[in-house]
C-alpha cells in the first residue's frame, strides 16, 4: 500500500532507503519494536458533478453508473481496512478490504487482497494470494486516493485498466545498478471481477492473466515498461449472442465471418505501457503512454497517454494534467442489404462497436491541502472534450450526447 505523506509519493525513494537500512541493520534489530499485527486504514469522501446531464462520467469501467449532472458522493467514495501480520523477518500476511461502488451498484465490501508475502532478501519477494493487479504504473494503488496528487486515477488513461485483483502470484527481484535500483516483476493469476458492457455484464472470473515489468529507480527519477495479458473465459454478454447467432442464421457468409470476429472467448487482450515519474523535493511529474490491443474485433484497440505536473507551495500542492484517449475505427461490415431485417441486424451491430469507442481528451486543473496529518483535501475541475460517438467512458448517454462535459470534484482524503 503506497501512501503519500506531507512531502510527497514515497516510492523509489523510500525503497532505496528501507533496502540501505536493511543491509545496515541485522534481522533481529529491525523487528525489535515491530507490533506482530498491524491494521490500518484508508478512505476517500469525495464529490462530484457534471454540467452535461446527456451522459455520466464512470470513473472507471466497473462502475454501471457515472458522475451525474448533480452534486453525488457516489463515484468518488470509499473506505478501505488493511491488516498485516508479520509472522518472522521474511514472511507477512496481507489481508485488505474496500466498499466501493462496484459493478454490483452498490457498496458491498470485497476482498481486494488476501496474500502471504516471502522475503528470503533483500533482493527477492514473493507474493500469492489475492493481489493487486500493477499493469500500469501506480496501479495497484489507485484504490488509496491519499496516495494520489489527484482526486481520481486518471479517467481517459487508468479507465482501460478495469480489473483490480487477480487470484494468483508475483516475483518481484531488485538490484542495485549505478546510482538506482533495477527491478523486475512477473505474475500470474486468474481474474475474480465482472464489468458492464453492452447492455449486460462481462464476466472476466477464471481469465487467465500473464504479465510482468522491468523498473528503474534513480534518485527522484522512476522509468517502467511493462507488457500484461488477459486471456478471456466467457463470451460475451447474451445480448452480443444473440446478435452472433441472428448474423449466422442469415446463411451469408460475409455475416457469419462478422458473428465469429465478435467472439470473446478464447481470445486474448494485451496492454502496452511505459511511463516516467519525477518525485522530488517540490515537484512532481508523471507521463504515461499506454496501446491496447484486442484479439477480439468486439471491444476496440486503443492508445491513451497522461501527463501531470504539481508544485508543493507549503502544506498546498497546484497540479495541471492532460490525457487523451483513441480507440481505433472498426472495420466490420456484416454484407447485409441495410433493408428490413438486415438493417436491424446492421445497427445492432453498430451499436455493440459503439460500445468501446472512445476519442477524447481533457484538461485538469487541481488543488491538494494538506492541511493536517494524515488528511488532505483536494479541488479538481476537469475539461472533457470528445467527439459525440465517445461513448466508452460514460454511462446513460442520450443522443443528444454531445462528448464535452466539465466535472468538479472535491474530495478529503485520509489514512488512518
Amino acid at each position: 500500500m503506497m501512501i503519500e505523506n506531507r512531502h510527497g509519493l514515497c516510492a523509489g525513494g523510500c525503497l532505496i532507503a528501507l533496502l540501505s537500512i536493511s543491509h545496515a541493520v541485522p534481522a533481529q534489530e529491525q523487528s525489535s519494536g515491530m507490533a506482530a499485527l498491524t491494521v490500518r486504514g484508508f478512505g476517500t469522501l469525495g464529490v462530484a458533478r457534471s454540467t452535461n446531464g446527456q451522459a455520466e462520467v464512470a470513473r472507471d469501467l466497473l462502475q454501471p453508473r457515472g458522475i451525474p449532472d448533480h452534486w453525488s458522493a457516489r463515484n468518488d467514495s470509499n473506505l478501505g481496512v488493511q491488516a498485516n501480520y508479520l509472522a518472522s523477518d521474511t514472511v507477512e500476511a496481507v489481508a485488505q478490504a474496500v466498499s466501493r461502488y462496484n459493478y454490483k451498484g452498490n457498496f458491498t465490501p470485497e476482498v481486494t487482497e488476501l496474500l502471504v508475502k516471502y522475503d528470503p532478501s533483500a533482493y527477492l519477494s514473493l507474493r500469492g494470494g489475492r493481489i493487486g493487479t500493477d499493469f500500469f504504473m501506480h496501479g495497484d494503488s489507485r484504490l488509496i486516493g491519499y496516495s494520489q496528487l489527484a482526486v481520481r486515477p486518471n479517467i481517459d488513461y487508468f479507465s482501460s485498466l478495469a480489473v483490480t485483483y487477480l487470484d494468483g502470484g508475483d516475483g518481484q527481484v531488485t538490484l542495485p545498478l549505478g546510482d538506482g535500483l533495477l527491478r523486475g516483476k512477473l505474475y500470474y493469476g486468474f481474474l475474480a471481477e465482472k464489468l458492464p458492457f453492452a447492455g449486460g455484464q462481462l464476466d472476466l472470473r477464471g481469465s487467465r492473466s500473464i504479465g510482468g515489468y522491468v523498473d528503474y529507480q534513480t534518485g527522484g527519477w522512476q522509468w517502467r515498461g511493462g507488457m500484461a495479458q488477459i486471456s478471456f473465459k466467457h463470451a460475451m454478454p447474451a445480448a452480443v449472442g444473440e446478435l452472433q447467432a441472428d448474423l449466422r442464421d442469415t446463411g451469408a457468409a460475409s455475416a457469419a465471418r462478422a458473428a465469429d470476429a465478435l467472439e470473446l472467448q478464447g481470445t486474448d487482450v494485451r496492454y502496452y505501457s511505459i511511463g516516467a515519474v519525477y518525485d522530488r523535493g517540490p515537484l512532481l511529474l508523471q507521463l504515461m503512454l499506454s496501446r491496447l490491443s484486442y484479439e477480439s474485433e468486439a471491444v476496440r484497440d486503443q492508445d491513451s497517454a497522461m501527463f501531470l505536473a504539481g508544485y508543493r507551495i507549503g502544506e498546498v500542492k497546484p497540479f495541471v494534467g492532460y490525457s487523451r484517449v483513441r480507440s481505433r475505427r472498426a472495420h466490420l461490415a456484416p454484407g447485409l442489404p441495410d433493408t428490413g431485417s438486415g438493417a436491424q441486424l446492421n445497427a445492432a451491430l453498430a451499436g455493440v462497436l459503439a460500445q468501446s469507442y472512445a476519442d477524447q481528451h481533457t484538461v485538469s486543473l487541481g488543488m491538494r491541502w494538506d492541511f493536517r496529518r494524515d488528511m488532505a483535501l483536494k479541488f479538481q475541475a476537469d475539461a472533457i472534450r470528445g467527439s459525440d460517438d465517445s461513448i466508452y467512458m460514460v454511462r446513460q448517454e442520450t443522443p443528444r450526447w454531445n462528448g464535452k462535459t466539465n466535472v468538479f470534484t472535491v474530495a478529503l482524503d485520509f489514512v488512518f
